[in-house]
């Protein structure tokens, strides 16, 4: 059963494409959103002090960062851009 959850694909929406490639592994989308969700509140737990617009900056380049990272070793990713 653990063999077929992470080998299992999913077609991914138009708009995600460009992170996930036109199918990917179901692990591999989970593993990219739960990265970036990580770093984000990480982020936002370290910046406790900081105005409203620099939190929010951090937050969303640390999404971006968080979730880039890992999508960039999953083989769909690299399938997409060849």
């Amino acid at each position: 059963m653990h063999v077929k959850l992470t080998k299992r694909t999913v077609a991914i929406p138009r708009p995600l494409q460009k992170l996930h490639g036109r199918r990917a592994r179901w692990l591999d989308v989970c593993l990219t959103y739960v990265m970036a969700v990580t770093v984000a509140v990480t982020s936002l737990m370290l910046s406790a002090y900081q105005p409203l617009w620099a939190t929010l900056l951090l937050v969303l380049l640390a999404l971006d960062i968080g979730g880039g990272v890992v999508s960039n070793f999953t083989g769909s990713t690299k399938g997409y851009y060849p």
